[in-house]
């Protein structure tokens, strides 16, 4: 089977450069039928790279969308797969750091995550909070990056859907926190 990562419901095909398309769009037919969940098929074509290390795809086969809707560790997470670096294999990874880091956290602890993208880290520790140790009171902040035009704070939730967007002068009051 040709090497490939699953993000949602998008499987990324890694071919070798040699392969002719036809033989692609075999393969890709091929795991459409066998992963059920599977709807869209997409060819790695670049290497990722960058500050953001996104990674370039060409749709092969199935819906045309590069948007999708990843599942892990009873977390939600909503992304486009070439505006945004995310690995699915790191979930095992998340989920055992995380719980180490939940039950090493004292009541009233502050969690400070740098250049967390979509916030899965945060995200899968709020909800190992909320579930393990709901008497825990902590706050997490999440920051995807310090470019004044991209910050963004997340309080504690386990959907992640109560952070928002914000500029530089949202995040001076934060900045004692980071001493």
């Amino acid at each position: 089977m040709i090497p490939h990562d699953i993000i949602g419901n998008i499987a990324i095909l890694k071919f070798p450069r040699e392969t002719k398309k036809s033989e692609k769009i075999k393969q890709a037919k091929k795991i459409l039928k066998q992963i059920p969940n599977i709807k869209t098929i997409v060819e790695k074509s670049e290497k990722i790279k960058g500050r953001l290390r996104k990674q370039k795809t060409k749709f092969l086969f199935g819906e045309k969308t590069k948007t999708t809707i990843h599942k892990e560790n009873n977390c939600q997470f909503l992304l486009n797969i070439d505006e945004t670096y995310f690995s699915s294999r790191l979930s095992s990874h998340r989920k055992t750091t995380c719980e180490a880091i939940a039950k090493s956290l004292k009541n009233n602890s502050k969690v400070l995550v740098m250049f967390a993208g979509i916030a899965p880290w945060p995200i899968v520790l709020a909800k190992i909070l909320k579930t393990k140790y709901p008497k825990k009171k902590i706050k997490i902040y999440s920051f995807r990056s310090f470019s004044p035009v991209s910050v963004t704070k997340k309080p504690h939730s386990p959907s992640g859907k109560d952070g928002l967007s914000t500029n530089l002068a949202t995040l001076l009051p934060f900045l004692p926190f980071l001493r």
